[in-house]
């Protein structure tokens, strides 16, 4: 059994690169990138080092009314489809 389990490296779905590649911007909008999508990102990356999800969402022009009546930023609530976005999936 011990030659088994030096011919095993991985187990499971193999690794995911996700780097970039050189010649790639990931700054600018990519193929297929909805226009909403890169918009939250572009404001998302102009908030600075200090940015967050919620503070994002909170800026979004069509919740700002919403979020107006929430007293704190923690009670903002992030959809999963932005946690998905945030890692690139």
């Amino acid at each position: 059994m011990p030659n088994v389990a030096k011919n095993i490296t991985q187990i499971g779905p193999p690794e995911q690169d996700l780097s970039p590649k050189p010649d790639e911007k990931p700054w600018l909008r990519q193929k297929h990138e909805p226009a909403a999508w890169y918009m939250r990102f572009k404001r998302y990356l102009d908030m600075g080092p200090k940015r967050s999800l919620r503070k994002a969402l909170a800026d979004e022009p069509g919740t700002q009314k919403a979020t107006k009546s929430t007293k704190k930023l923690s009670d903002v609530s992030v959809p999963g489809a932005w946690k998905r976005a945030s890692r690139g999936l």
